[in-house]
C-alpha cells in the first residue's frame, strides 16, 4: 500500500510539473493594432491592418476572424451583394 501511495504522489507531481510548462499555458496577445482606411474616388474602400502579436509558444494558435457585411438592400428593395476582395494576408511581413 505504501508503494502505491508513493507512486501516485510521484505521478501527480510529474503531471503538475509537465502541465505547468505545457504550450497550452502559453499566452498570445495583440501588442499593436494599426488600421488605415482609404476611400477611393470610385467609392471603393481599402483597409490595411498591421497587427503585432506576442506569442510565447512555438506557433500562433489563434487567428483573427472578420465578419464583413456585404449584403444590402437597394432602393428598389432588392438584396444586393457588394464585391469584397482579399488583396493579401501575410505572416512576418
Amino acid at each position: 500500500m505504501k508503494k502505491t501511495g508513493s507512486l501516485l504522489l510521484s505521478v501527480c507531481i510529474a503531471w503538475i510539473l509537465l502541465w505547468g510548462t505545457s504550450p497550452l499555458a502559453a499566452q498570445e496577445r495583440i501588442v499593436r493594432f494599426d488600421v488605415e482606411a482609404e476611400i477611393g474616388t470610385d467609392a471603393s474602400l481599402t483597409v490595411t491592418e498591421r497587427i503585432a502579436v506576442a506569442a510565447e509558444g512555438k506557433d500562433i494558435r489563434r487567428g483573427i476572424i472578420r465578419s464583413i457585411p456585404t449584403d444590402f438592400t437597394d432602393r428598389e428593395g432588392r438584396v444586393r451583394r457588394a464585391p469584397l476582395e482579399l488583396v493579401s494576408a501575410s505572416l512576418d511581413g
